[in-house]
């Protein structure tokens, strides 16, 4: 029945616990993903091209690294990929923000969207807008 309405569908995604587990793995996935050198080599490829074209327009850039917010916490399994792609980026010459310190510390619930979308809520997005600010302050005047 859910396969003719995307109401239902959306209803029983959002209320079946049997999918949980799967999204978990989904989320998991997207980490290991990091551990591939072939693809993170052409990943870092892609952004160095892009960092190229923007640099080559001069326009001035800013990376900002947000937590995976489902596993935010104390055993946070991310925190190398931080240091790896913030240290990319800075070896590239690109400013980086990274959000991690300031939210490994908070319980991951207190952070997302719902429980059933785990992207960052609004303290995050002020959290991160915050951050942005303040280096962009300097470069107004």
């Amino acid at each position: 029945m859910s396969a003719h309405s995307f109401f239902l569908d959306f209803l029983y995604w959002r209320i079946s616990s049997r999918y949980q587990k799967a999204f978990v793995e989904i989320r998991k996935a997207d980490i290991d993903r990091y551990k591939d050198q072939e693809r993170l080599s052409e990943h870092k490829q892609e952004i160095a091209q892009f960092i190229k074209v923007l640099k080559d327009d001069n326009k001035k850039i800013l990376v900002i690294i947000f937590p995976s917010m489902y596993f935010i916490g104390p055993n946070y399994p991310s925190a190398d990929i931080h240091t790896l792609m913030g240290n990319y980026f800075r070896d590239q010459g690109v400013e980086t923000i990274d959000l991690l310190n300031d939210l490994k510390g908070k319980d991951a619930k207190s952070l997302i969207a719902s429980p059933f979308d785990s992207h960052p809520n609004e303290y995050v997005y002020n959290l991160a807008a915050e951050r942005i600010f303040e280096k962009v302050k300097p470069l107004l005047k």
